[in-house]
């Protein structure tokens, strides 16, 4: 009989379930988009049970339909996002926190210094965008939140842990160490959370899941006949760079979705990242411990969503007639304008919380697909700043190549110009959903469809590859004009705030 994996992918706009073969191939799939809320400034949220019911119509879904085996079902999750809930009950006592929210920024311009270095002395680099300030939110915001916390009647858990939890039927409260790590409560040089920390924060150790391997045991779903353990559960940018074989210090991937993320895998030994990016735990397992350096952009795909969405252009993410790519591409250069999506600051290299989004370079000339080409333009010039900003640090030099992925890769115009201004070739996966697969990947080695990753690794396939065509006078005449943009959206935050 055949055995197959069945892979959940729930990333910040939907969750997909999917359903790969022992050669790694995608046979079959469910997606489903899910809520955003947007009930006040700075806030993001999602329902965790709408996101749980979604994955689980999914399962039963593909359960009903596949022609073998499951062997295991596979998780693939966002990263930074958080629920709270009642661990007798199983109720979210609050929505789902994202991790483009930006409530803590509220908390943090209200600590004292002795607090802040105090924090900072505990290995924390105090942001509003992170966890740590986010839950010093919630407890000030939720009824008996210390109280409910000490006795252990709450739970805290990341996006895996809450699916775990509700997958297993409340029988497993655990996470893995990526996701662990990027909640900035645990140690991943130490391998634990950070009770030092912790303390500080006033979070009892009670509320957090146990870290265990990524292919350890997660639980177990059980419906209608069926016994499937859950394993190989990763974070979705992590389980990208793991199928995409990215296994050796200096590999980068870059995963373009609604934001982006760039991994340079460090190898096993947690070196200190330069200030503002993120060290992060790739995978742990029983045969290696990788560490990466991540950098994050909030807005890639978003920014062309929000054109679309907010000032309803006539602009689609695919390669339609209407296609952002088909209408960047028919244009002979950007016409001087650029999109800077700092809706919520700038990220790396410029690392300024109060910066705000604009679009510069507008004439009589300026129309939709100058709009739209601008916004495409902007994540690779965003992924270009992470990987400058990192060589000249001397973490590591400007990449040759990129392992990319995501639904971003589907728009030929995007990796094109993304090679031409990195000055790399840029390797996208064949299958679009890297992440779901990177996952299968793991749940594979761990119910022992591959004895190791170079089994699969035989079997995987790449998909298209951009190299760069830019002349390089080009290639800096265009940065410089992005840079110039970058400026003038903190220098207009400046004169409004004077």
């Amino acid at each position: 009989m055949k055995r197959f994996i069945l892979a959940i992918d729930q990333s910040t706009t939907s969750t997909k379930c999917l359903l790969f073969d022992e050669t790694g191939s995608l046979i079959q799939r469910v997606d489903r988009r899910h809520r955003t809320i947007r009930r006040d400034p700075g806030f993001v949220e999602h329902d965790a049970l709408e996101i749980a019911a979604i994955a689980e119509e999914g399962i039963t879904r593909l359960l009903g339909e596949v022609p073998g085996e499951i062997a295991a079902i596979a998780l693939s999750v966002q990263t930074g996002a958080f629920v709270l809930w009642d661990r007798t009950t199983g109720e979210p006592i609050c929505p789902m926190v994202g991790w483009q929210d930006t409530r803590g920024e509220s908390v943090l311009r209200r600590l004292d210094r002795s607090y802040l270095s105090a924090l900072e002395r505990a290995g924390y680099a105090p942001s509003g965008r992170t966890i740590p300030t986010k839950l010093l939110w919630l407890r000030e915001q939720v009824p008996r939140f210390d109280e409910r916390a000490r006795s252990g009647e709450l739970l805290f858990g990341t996006v895996d842990s809450w699916l775990a939890w509700r997958l297993s039927g409340g029988g497993r409260h655990v996470c893995n160490a990526c996701n662990a790590s990027i909640t900035r409560l645990y140690d991943p040089a130490a391998g634990e959370w950070n009770h030092e920390l912790l303390e500080l924060l006033g979070i009892p150790p009670v509320i957090l899941p146990r870290v265990i391997q990524d292919d350890g045991l997660f639980g177990t779903f059980e419906t209608a006949g069926w016994r499937i353990p859950v394993t190989g559960v990763m974070g979705d940018s992590a389980a990208a760079l793991f199928a995409q074989g990215c296994f050796h210090p200096g590999d980068v991937k870059v995963t373009y979705g609604t934001g982006a993320s760039y991994l340079l895998n460090i190898g096993g030994t947690p070196l200190p990242p330069p200030p503002g990016i993120s060290l992060n735990i790739a995978w742990s397992t029983e045969f290696s411990r990788v560490f990466v350096w991540e950098g994050t952009v909030a807005y890639a795909g978003a920014a062309l969503s929000w054109l679309s969405d907010s000032l309803c252009l006539p602009v689609a993410a695919d390669d339609s007639e209407r296609g952002a790519s088909r209408l960047a591409a028919a244009l002979p250069d950007n016409g001087g304008v650029y999109f800077v999506p700092a809706f919520n600051g700038l990220g790396a290299p410029c690392f300024d919380s109060d910066a705000r989004g604009c679009i510069c370079g507008i004439t009589p000339a300026t129309g939709v697909a100058h709009l739209a080409r601008a916004a495409l333009e902007s994540a690779a010039y965003q992924v270009r700043d992470i990987a400058q900003y990192l060589a000249d640090y001397g973490g590591a030099p400007l990449p040759k190549s990129i392992a990319a992925d995501g639904g971003g890769c589907a728009n030929r115009f995007e990796m094109q110009f993304q090679a031409d201004v990195l000055d790399a070739r840029v390797v996208c996966g064949c299958v679009e959903e890297s992440s779901a697969q990177g996952a299968a990947y793991m749940a594979g080695l761990a119910v022992g469809l591959w004895s190791r990753p170079e089994e699969f690794l035989a079997e995987r396939k790449t998909g298209a590859v951009y190299c760069p065509a830019m002349e390089p006078q080009t290639r800096e005449r265009t940065l410089q004009g992005w840079r110039r943009a970058v400026q003038r959206t903190r220098d207009n935050k400046r004169e409004t705030e004077d």
